[in-house]
């Protein structure tokens, strides 16, 4: 309905990677510079970090398009896994036999495709995305993969792309050999305001419309309400934030059912329990005990509700009481 109203043909603002809505602000260009530099002069190991929804994968994707002509690119994008099913994917990705039985039997075929590339006059690079699930062995073996070299000519590109406490996990004393050996990094910040608009007015003509549908004072509120991250805060701080509103409605109004199933469950099971007591009362005609558990059950019912409404004044500040 919204997309008809706003002469959309798609929707603009999927959470999803879409390459059709790249857009890459001031920072993402000086970043794919820095980088597009590093491949090219076969700097070795580079590093890229951001948190989460700045655009690592965008500008991970325009590096491929950069270089892909020159260069054999294989993407690993969850590192989370043992050192062999490192190495298998890796054999995969780059069409090496997987019949290897170790370390050594790989590293033998993963060299000679290196010198062969190089031969032909074509560059490695291995991105590893999501880079801060990488655990110290798996660091190591990577780092050692680098020792591939030529008459002292690097032969493959390392490219870790990950959020910031991946520099974290760099900085630990266990990990300096790893930390060395990186010779450009860059840290991909937050957009600002300009670039939040931008932003917004790019996603809103890919997705069919010329309509400068926000206004200044509403793009204002996305960046401060964003702070100037596209997707994480976005989520969390009104995707999540608004779904409470009828879950904890639901939940309240469902307290009357789950008392009343209380009584039921507890009679058919035999379960010692205030329900069955309830019930064993009015079979008794024990009317004090049963009119002071309807007391007890109406005041939980209503002070549950009361603590919903409130909440609902917490989580949507428009509401009152």
């Amino acid at each position: 309905m919204y997309r008809n109203h706003f002469e959309l043909t798609k929707k603009p603002f999927e959470i999803s990677p879409d390459p059709e809505f790249l857009w890459l602000g001031e920072k993402h260009r000086e970043g794919l510079a820095v980088l597009k530099y590093g491949i090219l002069e076969n700097k070795g190991f580079l590093l890229i970090t951001g948190e989460v929804g700045t655009g690592k994968t965008a500008l991970i994707r325009a590096i491929e398009r950069e270089v892909k002509a020159r260069a054999i690119i294989v993407t690993i994008p969850d590192p989370g896994m043992g050192l062999m099913d490192f190495y298998h994917f890796l054999a995969a990705e780059l069409n090496i036999e997987r019949d290897f039985r170790n370390k050594g039997e790989f590293l033998a075929r993963f060299k000679r495709l290196m010198l062969e590339a190089f031969s032909g006059y074509r560059r490695v690079l291995l991105i590893i995305d999501e880079s801060q699930r990488l655990n110290h062995e798996l660091l190591e073996k990577i780092r050692l993969l680098s020792n591939i070299d030529l008459e002292g000519k690097v032969v493959i590109n390392i490219f870790f792309v990950g959020q910031s406490e991946f520099r974290e996990i760099l900085a630990r004393e266990e990990n300096r050999a790893v930390r060395q050996r990186i010779t450009v990094s860059y840290h991909l910040p937050a957009l600002d305001e300009a670039e939040t608009a931008q932003y917004i007015r790019h996603r809103l003509r890919v997705a069919g419309t010329q309509r400068e549908i926000f206004t200044a004072p509403a793009v204002q509120a996305v960046h401060e309400s964003a702070k100037g991250l596209p997707r994480r805060r976005v989520l969390i701080r009104h995707a999540l934030k608004n779904a409470l509103t009828p879950t904890v409605t639901v939940a309240a109004i469902e307290t009357g059912t789950l008392l009343g199933g209380n009584m039921i469950v507890e009679t058919v099971f035999g379960w010692p329990g205030l329900g069955r007591l309830v019930v064993e009362g009015i079979f008794t005609r024990n009317y004090p005990l049963v009119q002071a558990a309807v007391l007890l059950y109406a005041v939980t019912y209503v002070l549950l509700n009361l603590l919903a409404d409130v909440l609902q004044t917490v989580l949507n500040p428009k509401v009152r009481l």
